[in-house]
């Protein structure tokens, strides 16, 4: 939960959240709360996202609640980069 907050707080209220391209890095990310979940479901619908290195388990919760088809995934995080 803190974490959620504290990249809500850097993607909405910071200026450096004041871009329209994101790319989120969830390498190291074992597992994802209905807070994360909704945070990326924020992002990906005001912002141009990619998200990258996602942990099996966490694309299986992804998936599961129809969230992948609204997220741009990739393998690397230089493949997300280059999908701008």
């Amino acid at each position: 939960l803190e974490q959620a907050q504290s990249l809500s707080a850097l993607l909405f209220e910071s200026p450096a959240g004041k871009h329209d391209k994101v790319l989120l890095n969830l390498a190291g990310v074992g597992y994802i709360t209905s807070t994360g979940v909704s945070l990326l479901v924020r992002v990906g619908t005001e912002r141009d996202l990619r998200v990258a290195n996602v942990h099996p388990a966490v694309a299986k919760v992804m998936g599961s609640i129809g969230l992948l088809p609204l997220l741009k995934v990739h393998r690397s995080e230089r493949e997300a980069m280059e999908s701008f």
